[in-house]
């Protein structure tokens, strides 16, 4: 056909621009990854953090609540067997070998101390709306509240309890007061400020290392992007100032950037084309099916096969070029450059040279007609003199002989004389 369609594999390795652009491209892999990474493990610890103050604490309170409540239902079947004396005992030993325990007292029905943890509290009066409640009503009060809150001076000021209240039955069963236990969360509080401590400095740590990455990245990043700058407007340069015509095409086949020299050839505008225009509305009818016009947009082919081929270019208006297009993927896209190399002039000197090609070698024959026929005219005189030329030997021979004979007579005669 009129088309001709070449392929030329890549034997050799990748271009070293194209190395250094795939090396870079993997250390920015890299380090956008140590990025997501120190973001992933921010987010991991703020995850932590509530799961601790949703979860592992209070699960922690309420297994020490559980203890406590446990302690308490077994003083409630020992207190009714023991003197106030002995009670008073019980209770600061229960004190010393349990630290959470904020305090530990038997209350009267008038919610007065009969035994406490702490001997100076003795005698004192707890009427509290909760006591009140457990002592002289029989029911069981749980509380959380601040201890001596008014109270700065005290030791345990401000000091986060969960109070406990039990009805106290005698061993006939008859309700005589209440058993409170306090459980001190200061512990838990403790251990709690530790973990936020530590997600602290976790999280402080992961921004720190997040923020360090990303100046880096950012540092080495600014003369990259200077230099792909510089890049971009000495290609662009280039593309736009090409003695040849451009072409950037979409993997839908849609062009997405012409140069000058394009618009020249098509007779359209980069308004018109870009964008708007498929590559294959400028191929001829018989050249729009073919493989060449098939593949400009596979890029997959394209980055193992080039391509180059001969076709008919289509411009506005419908006229007709030769043109020789070269087809090849662009790195870490997926367009393709095509260029245009328009051979209209040199086939048209290409044809203009077989028409002289054609009369020269009509002309050489005509010669070694006109040759063979005037050989063939010449011959015949050349023959007929060369039979006279034999004649005239022949009679000169003759001639000689019979002159040589009459030089003889006189001396024939003179002899016989």
């Amino acid at each position: 056909g009129k088309m001709g369609f070449q392929k030329t594999a890549l034997k050799e390795g990748p271009m070293p621009k194209q190395r250094l652009l795939r090396e870079r491209h993997t250390e920015t892999i890299g380090r956008r990854f140590f990025i997501m990474l120190s973001l992933v493990a921010a987010l991991g610890i703020g995850i932590l953090a509530l799961v601790l103050d949703r979860v592992i604490l209070p699960s922690q309170i309420d297994l020490a609540e559980q203890r406590v409540r446990t302690l308490g239902k077994e003083l409630l079947t020992i207190i009714p067997y023991l003197s106030n004396e002995e009670t008073q005992e019980l209770l600061e030993n229960i004190q010393h070998v349990e630290p959470d325990l904020s305090y530990l007292l038997r209350n009267d029905r008038s919610c007065r101390a009969l035994a406490h943890s702490n001997p100076h509290r003795v005698g004192m009066v707890f009427d509290d709306p909760q006591s009140i409640v457990s002592c002289r009503d029989g029911r069981e009060v749980r509380q959380i509240y601040l201890r001596d809150e008014n109270d700065p001076t005290s030791p345990f000021y401000r000091e986060q309890v969960i109070d406990l209240n039990l009805p106290l039955y005698n061993k006939q069963g008859i309700h005589v007061g209440a058993v409170s236990l306090g459980l001190s969360l200061k512990s838990l509080e403790a251990l709690q400020q530790r973990y936020r401590r530590i997600l602290a400095w976790g999280a402080a740590l992961c921004t720190v290392a997040f923020f360090l990455v990303a100046w880096l990245h950012l540092a080495e990043m600014r003369p990259i992007r200077q230099k792909l700058s510089e890049s971009e407007v000495t290609y662009r340069t280039l593309f736009e100032n090409s003695p040849n015509p451009l072409a950037f095409v979409a993997s839908d086949g849609k062009i997405a950037l012409i140069n000058k020299e394009f618009e020249k050839l098509s007779g359209y505008g980069a308004e018109d084309i870009e964008g708007r225009m498929s590559w294959s509305q400028f191929f001829s009818p018989e050249d729009a099916t073919s493989p060449a016009a098939l593949h400009v947009s596979d890029v997959d082919l394209l980055a193992e096969t080039p391509q180059r081929f001969e076709c008919h270019f289509v411009g506005q208006g419908g006229t007709h070029r030769d043109v020789m297009a070269t087809v090849g993927p662009i790195p870490f896209s997926e367009k393709t450059l095509v260029t245009l190399v328009d051979v209209t002039e040199k086939k048209a000197l290409d044809r203009e040279r077989e028409a002289l090609v054609a009369e020269l070698s009509q002309k050489n024959e005509e010669l070694e007609s006109i040759v063979y026929v005037t050989s063939h005219d010449l011959r015949s005189p050349l023959i007929n003199i060369q039979g006279f030329s034999r004649n005239m030997e022949k009679y000169c021979r003759q001639i000689a002989a019979l002159l040589d004979g009459a030089q003889e007579l006189p001396l024939l005669k003179t002899s016989l004389d």
